[in-house]
């Protein structure tokens, strides 16, 4: 089993998402980023890996974010 850990945080131009310490090319909305972490996440729980998601916010604080959240995000 492989643990996925999730952090997504503001960065110029956008919101970026990192995996195990990787980063992607930033997001232009915190939301895009979420919606689709959540999806992925849920692919790797799915096939009985572990994933986790956190969210930073602008001042640094972070939460963790599940499926349920997904509400939370809308697309715009």
């Amino acid at each position: 089993m492989a643990v996925f850990r999730y952090e997504i945080r503001p960065v110029a131009g956008g919101w970026q998402v990192a995996c195990n310490g990787v980063s992607g090319p930033p997001y232009a909305t915190r939301d895009a980023a979420v919606l689709d972490t959540l999806a992925i996440a849920a692919r790797f729980r799915a096939d009985g890996h572990a994933a986790d998601l956190r969210v930073f916010d602008h001042d640094g604080t972070g939460r963790y974010v599940e499926a349920k959240d997904a509400k939370l995000f809308r697309r715009s």
